[in-house]
């Protein structure tokens, strides 16, 4: 499964464990084909779902709320809107390409997460940046680019703060 469309994250060593409960979750969103495997990145699980994946987290948000007893092993869940294997020019490409959709009032920053590679995350940021003609905001975005360096790909994602869902936080008494 190269072309994922989900990244979910667990505990060290507890990935069949976290297989299982997302094989549970999807069920309960009427999800039947999803399909989720390790990546390689020990902690990390990647899946490719039919669902647009931003609805999906924003859905598991919904069910932690309303089942929190169903996610044990599960700890966040990221959307992906785009896979290229791993190097500056494939990032750059797809992160400039999702990049048009943020309007041209917002605000932007770029987050790199990255994970048996050697890219540094400073010349991910700089093969970017400068061709993006948005206004930088590193505190409280309108938008983050985020760049999920999984060994041999990477998951670009165009999201608003908030959106990845960390079971911890939304289990947190408000």
């Amino acid at each position: 499964m190269k072309r994922f469309n989900i990244i979910v994250t667990c505990g060290r060593f507890m990935e069949f464990n976290a297989l299982r409960e997302l094989e549970s979750i999807f069920y309960l969103l009427g999800e039947e084909d999803a399909r989720f495997r390790k990546s390689g990145v020990s902690g990390v699980l990647i899946g490719r779902v039919k669902m647009d994946p931003h609805i999906a987290v924003t859905r598991i948000r919904e069910l932690i709320q309303e089942r929190p007893w169903d996610f044990r092993f599960t700890k966040r869940y990221i959307p992906v809107d785009k896979v290229v294997k791993t190097g500056l020019e494939e990032i750059r490409e797809a992160a400039l390409e999702l990049a048009k959709m943020i309007p041209e009032d917002a605000t932007y920053r770029i987050t790199v997460e990255k994970r048996y590679t050697d890219l540094h995350s400073r010349d991910i940021i700089d093969a970017i940046a400068p061709s993006i003609e948005r206004r930088v905001k590193l505190d409280d975005p309108d938008y983050i680019l985020l760049i999920e360096v999984l060994g041999e790909y990477t998951g670009v994602s165009l999201i608003k703060p908030g959106e990845i869902v960390s079971v911890e936080k939304e289990l947190l008494p408000e």
